[in-house]
């Protein structure tokens, strides 16, 4: 469940930065268009109407939501620093703007390759704009509470209890423990169904009192969910 949450976001930010890359275009051909035809010592020659670039669409849109995936742009964290953002982005708008211009080679389509060069810095500022946007939503109290972590327990009893006294007492206002399962006594098959009913997205495993198989099955259902499991136990109990 929380992996397909995962998914349908990662969808909705790819189709968010194809739209912008759509308006990029649009924007871009829209500044040279009304470009006056001397501006201090360039000389800029009449481009065709913006109907004559619309075909480009049917590569711009599925394309560059590949490549920014094919970068990682998509696997960063919320929080990753202004720079990695930049930089996988202007990755991304360069070899978008140089798979254009090579098809446009290719079909050997006489189409001002200006407008191209300006829709990859154009649509490096909107991308990059929306993506400063989303990282003040995220700080907000509102995206504070949306990021807050909701953990379940996971261990033999005692190991739980203790960890959440040792949470509480650590006062992590963004860590919320919404349960605690002893894996020794219950199948990894409840903790699938608690995880579904809880919405958590993170589990922290202590392996103290906990044979190593039970450990095993417990992270590979926290990967099937994908779920973050951390692991907190220095050595495994193993029979």
């Amino acid at each position: 469940m929380l992996r397909r949450d995962r998914q349908l976001r990662t969808q909705i930010y790819q189709l968010k930065d194809a739209a912008l890359f759509a308006l990029g275009l649009w924007l871009a051909h829209w500044l040279r268009f009304h470009t006056p035809e001397e501006l201090f010592l360039w000389r800029f020659e009449a481009i065709a109407p913006f109907d004559k670039f619309v075909w480009l669409y049917l590569i711009i849109i599925p394309g560059v939501p590949l490549v920014l995936e094919s970068l990682g742009f998509y696997q960063r964290p919320i929080f990753a620093s202004r720079r990695e953002t930049a930089w996988q982005l202007f990755k991304g708008c360069v070899l978008a703007t140089v798979g254009v211009i090579l098809v446009m080679f290719l079909f050997k389509t006489e189409l001002a390759r200006g407008v191209i060069v300006l829709f990859g810095f154009v649509s490096f500022g909107l991308v990059f704009l929306t993506e400063e946007l989303l990282r003040l939503a995220y700080k907000s109290r509102f995206g504070e509470l949306q990021l807050r972590k909701r953990v379940i327990l996971v261990g033999a009893r005692e190991d739980t209890g203790r960890m959440r006294e040792d949470l509480r007492h650590r006062e992590m206002e963004n860590m919320e423990v919404l349960a605690e399962f002893d894996v020794n006594e219950t199948s990894t098959t409840e903790l699938v169904r608690l995880l579904h009913e809880t919405s958590a997205n993170y589990v922290i495993i202590n392996a103290k009192h906990t044979y190593f198989g039970k450990v095993e099955k417990a992270i590979h259902a926290c990967e099937i969910e994908g779920v973050e499991a951390w692991l907190v136990a220095d050595f495994f109990k193993t029979h």
